[in-house]
C-alpha cells in the first residue's frame, strides 16, 4: 500500500481504525509476558474501546518453550484493571514512562513539556478526567460522535 505522502499514512490509520470499529471479537487473548502492568489498563482500555465489540478477554502468560498459561484476574499483575482511571492520569503517566520513544507522540507533544500535554487534554476534560475501569471502558463512558 502507498504510504508516500505522508498524508496517506494517516488516512491508511483512519481507514484501518474505521474497519476495526465493524469488527466484533468473540475472545480476544492478550499475553501479559512482556507488558509492563502500569501499561496494561491503557492497553486494555484502547483494545476495548477499538473494537466494535469484545464478548471476552482472556489473559495468558507464554514461557521461553512456548507454552502458554491461563492468567486469572485475580493474579496481581492484573490489579490495575479492577480500579477506575481517568484517561488522563493513563496519558501522563504513558507519557512520562515512554517519553524518550519519540514515535509514540505527536512531534509538537514530544518537544513540549508535560504542561503542553495536561494543555490539549484540558480541551476534552469530560473525556479524560471521567473515571472508568480499563475493562468495560465502553459501558461507563461511551465515545461519543
Amino acid at each position: 500500500m502507498a504510504t508516500n505522502p505522508r498524508s496517506l499514512q494517516y488516512f491508511w490509520r483512519c481507514q484501518i481504525q474505521d474497519l476495526v470499529k465493524d469488527l466484533h471479537l468473540f475472545t480476544l487473548t492478550i499475553d501479559i509476558k512482556q507488558i509492563d502492568n502500569g501499561d496494561l489498563p491503557m492497553m486494555i482500555a484502547v483494545m476495548k474501546s477499538a473494537f466494535g465489540n469484545i464478548e471476552k478477554l482472556r489473559f495468558v502468560e507464554t514461557d521461553n518453550k512456548g507454552i502458554t498459561t491461563p492468567v486469572t484476574l485475580d493474579d496481581e499483575r492484573l490489579n490495575g484493571l479492577k480500579k477506575k482511571h481517568t484517561w488522563r492520569q493513563m496519558c501522563l503517566n504513558y507519557y512520562e514512562a515512554h517519553r524518550a520513544h519519540s514515535y509514540f507522540y505527536k512531534f509538537e507533544l514530544l518537544k513540549g513539556q508535560v504542561e503542553d500535554l495536561e494543555a490539549v487534554m484540558a480541551k476534552e476534560s469530560t473525556f479524560f478526567d471521567t473515571p472508568f475501569s480499563p475493562l468495560a471502558p465502553r459501558e461507563e463512558f461511551p465515545a461519543t460522535a
